[in-house]
């Protein structure tokens, strides 16, 4: 949001203070290892399917109905306490009747505001953009994972009252230039890079098909004015995806853009995803929400899992502070038990329903070990990672750590407070 700041505390915050951390072999990382953790615990994580309906028993939500994606079948499953959402707020409303909602929540969602299309382009090189700027009276040439270029003050304004009034942007007021292999090769063969060009732009307007390869070249001829070194021969091959390219490939980046929803004052903390239901749980008994339409909204922190985490845990009978404790957390499995069917072993009855919180007890460690110091910091993160399989790098700011999973997110009542503790949950 404009005059709000925001931009300037996460740059200080998060990607000064550790670097933009990245995965070593891409976020896909982070994805299987979850989903490795998950199933070592005796979860089940179904894919290929597409959640269509809430299934409602006495106005409680008691389970979802899918639909296989090749084939159209279509499969029930059903919750043994709650159902926890991450579907696009606006798409989760059609998934119950509209008398399940009350009509300060239809207004909220009819009122929600997506956000701001993304416009990509991805390149396969042999060199990575080396940016040359002058220097007092000397050339100065760097390269960097994560640069950009950007234009006057006006030019950035009239971008964002352009992007408002849904004018296509047929200039370069801002572009974000990423190229993660300089600090992981693995992501490429041995001497080539790859190489990420964002921006924003309108959903509606243009037809997409038609001007997207075009509009990419002229962001690269922008680049190459920062860059000379990026000339058309380092380009090895190209994929240009638009905003509508964006939602065709998932329906959760609605209208193409990034972040589940824009992320002003307007819709965060207790107003995400609508005034009323920023506490994850939604109208519907039973039904909960996460994800990027909750605060703080999208990009890979982990903060929004984390705050719905706390609720459930206090919903189901849990003490959060007590099971999200520094001491539990770094504890192995058949460590926990409790009333209402903790953790018992690896062989125990309970295993299945105490995953997930099992879960998020790890991703608490991942976003919160950054308050320890030294050795004891080093050794906390190396334990939280291990049990996900996940590797850190550090090399893009050697000696600073880097926490993949809080770069940018999660609110913070002052250096080294945790994202929420019990009773004080962020949205």
């Amino acid at each position: 949001m404009p005059s709000s700041g925001v931009l300037a505390y996460s740059l200080i915050f998060g990607r000064q203070q550790r670097s933009w951390s990245i995965l070593p072999g891409g976020s896909q990382t982070l994805v299987d290892a979850l989903v490795r953790y998950l199933e070592d615990h005796g979860s089940t994580v179904v894919t290929g399917k597409t959640v269509t309906r809430l299934i409602l028993d006495g106005g409680r939500c008691v389970g979802v109905e899918a639909v296989s994606n090749g084939t159209g079948e279509r499969h029930a499953y059903r919750a043994a306490r709650a159902v926890l959402s991450t579907i696009h707020v606006t798409h989760l409303r059609g998934m119950a009747p509209a008398s399940s909602w009350p009509e300060e929540f239809h207004y909220s969602v009819d009122t929600y505001d997506v956000g701001i299309p993304g416009f990509g382009v991805y390149l396969a090189t042999s060199a990575p953009p080396v940016f040359e700027t002058q220097d007092n009276t000397e050339r100065t040439a760097v390269s960097a994972v994560s640069a950009g270029i950007v234009g006057w003050p006006e030019d950035v304004i009239n971008l964002g009252a352009d992007l408002r009034a849904g004018r296509f942007i047929d200039s370069v007021p801002w572009l974000l230039v990423a190229t993660p292999t300089l600090a992981d090769p693995t992501r490429a063969p041995a001497g080539h890079h790859t190489v990420k060009l964002l921006s924003q732009n309108v959903y509606d307007g243009p037809d997409w098909d038609a001007v997207k390869e075009e509009h990419a070249r002229c962001q690269l001829a922008r680049l190459r004015e920062a860059a000379p070194n990026f000339t058309p021969d380092v380009i090895e091959a190209m994929l240009v995806k638009s905003p509508k390219d964006y939602e065709k490939l998932n329906p959760h980046m609605v209208h193409g853009a990034f972040h589940g929803g824009d992320r002003g004052i307007a819709q965060s903390g207790a107003l995400r995803p609508a005034p009323g239901w920023g506490s994850h749980r939604m109208p519907i008994a039973g039904l909960y929400q996460t994800g990027a339409t909750t605060h703080p909204g999208g990009s890979i922190t982990g903060a929004p899992g984390r705050n719905a985490a706390l609720v459930l845990l206090h919903d189901l009978g849990h003490d959060p502070a007590e099971i999200l404790s520094p001491g539990r957390l770094l504890q192995g499995p058949g460590q926990v038990d409790g009333e209402h069917g903790g953790w018992r072993g690896p062989a125990g009855s309970c295993r299945a329903r105490t995953a997930s919180w099992w879960t998020f007890r790890h991703i608490r460690v991942c976003l919160n070990v950054h308050h320890l110091r030294g050795e004891e910091a080093e050794a906390a993160k190396t334990a939280s990672f291990a049990a996900l399989g996940i590797i850190v790098d550090s090399s893009v700011h050697p000696g600073v750590p880097n926490y993949p999973l809080s770069s940018c997110g999660g609110r913070r009542s002052g250096r080294g407070a945790p994202a929420a503790t019990a009773g004080e949950v962020h949205g």
